[in-house]
C-alpha cells in the first residue's frame, strides 16, 4: 500500500497490482504455521486484506515470547511459530543496531 496511496481510492486498484506482483501470492502461499511479520501498518493490511493473512509486528511477536517465557500461555498456535517469529524478531533488532551504528559513525 506504501503507506497512504493504497487507500486512496484512485490509487487502490494500482496498490494491489503491486502486491499481487509477489508479495500476496507469497504470503497466500504460506503455511498456516508461518509466522508472518511486518512492522509497516500499510503493509499488515494490505497482506490481510488481501491474502487473508494476519501478520504481526514485531512488538507483538516479542511480547508473545515474553509471555511464553514466563509461563504465559501464548496466543499463537504452536510454539515452533513462537520461536521462528523471536529469532524473526531477534534479527530485526540486530539489523536496527547495525543501521543505527552506521548512521551514529
Amino acid at each position: 500500500m506504501a503507506g497512504s496511496f493504497g487507500f486512496e481510492k484512485e490509487k487502490y486498484e494500482i496498490s494491489m497490482k503491486v502486491g499481487e506482483r509477489k508479495l500476496l501470492p507469497r504470503a497466500r502461499g504460506c503455511p498456516p504455521d508461518i509466522l508472518l511479520l511486518a512492522d509497516g501498518f500499510s503493509c499488515r493490511e494490505q497482506v490481510e486484506q488481501g491474502a487473508g493473512k494476519v501478520p504481526l509486528h514485531v512488538a507483538q511477536v516479542l511480547q508473545l515470547a515474553l509471555r511464553e517465557k514466563s509461563g504465559v500461555p501464548a496466543t499463537m498456535d504452536s510454539p515452533n511459530r513462537v520461536r521462528r517469529g523471536v529469532l524473526m524478531a531477534a534479527m530485526a533488532a540486530a539489523a536496527l543496531g547495525v543501521v543505527l551504528l552506521v548512521r551514529a559513525s
